[in-house]
């Protein structure tokens, strides 16, 4: 449901976090270590693309998911009740994989980084099942559904997009210990 004025204030908590995180990158980039042994500049770049992530999950949230939700009001449309149980399920989801990528930024868990990584590839195959399904109710002609087809399918990915930016804090760590490769979980820890 859209809501000017959660809109407005979600627009200038945008815009902190947009300064915040700029702040963050230059201090970042300034990290050095007294001991030349210690490599900070890889760590510091991984936190800075952490940052970037960040930063493009509320720009989704902000220019995506709102726009979304103003667009349905100004169209007068809802979604069918099979089609808002969906997106419900799925935000749930991510809601959940969200959590789970803070609570690995915060303790760097490689268990729950390998975790969250699964997860990332999980939530990539419902999406596609969801539209999927979505699809077939197109075939059937239900006039909610064709009426929100675009918002719904946008609204997938939107969410979709939530969790890759979240998902990718694992990266670096499942990376640092040779678990990651490229952007897959190493075959080994594959089931």
């Amino acid at each position: 449901t859209y809501d000017d004025i959660a809109a407005q204030r979600l627009k200038k908590e945008k815009a902190e976090i947009d300064l915040m995180a700029l702040d963050l990158r230059v201090y970042l980039a300034g990290v050095r270590s007294g001991n030349p042994k210690v490599d900070t500049g890889t760590r510091a770049f991984d936190l800075s693309g952490v940052a970037v992530n960040l930063e493009a999950a509320a720009d989704t949230v902000t220019r995506k998911i709102v726009e979304l939700a103003k667009r349905k009001k100004l169209e007068n449309v809802n979604f069918s009740d099979e089609g808002w149980q969906e997106l419900l399920d799925f935000y749930d989801r991510v809601l959940r994989n969200v959590q789970h990528g803070i609570a690995v930024l915060m303790t760097e868990d490689s268990g729950a980084a390998r975790e969250l990584v699964r997860q990332k590839e999980l939530v990539r195959k419902i999406e596609n099942k969801l539209e999927q399904t979505h699809l077939m109710r197109l075939r059937s002609g239900a006039t909610e559904t064709l009426e929100t087809s675009a918002i719904h399918l946008d609204l997938l990915r939107a969410l979709k997009m939530l969790n890759t930016a979240f998902a990718t804090i694992a990266y670096p760590l499942l990376n640092e210990s040779g678990e990651l490769l490229e952007s897959r979980l190493s075959n080994d820890d594959v089931s």
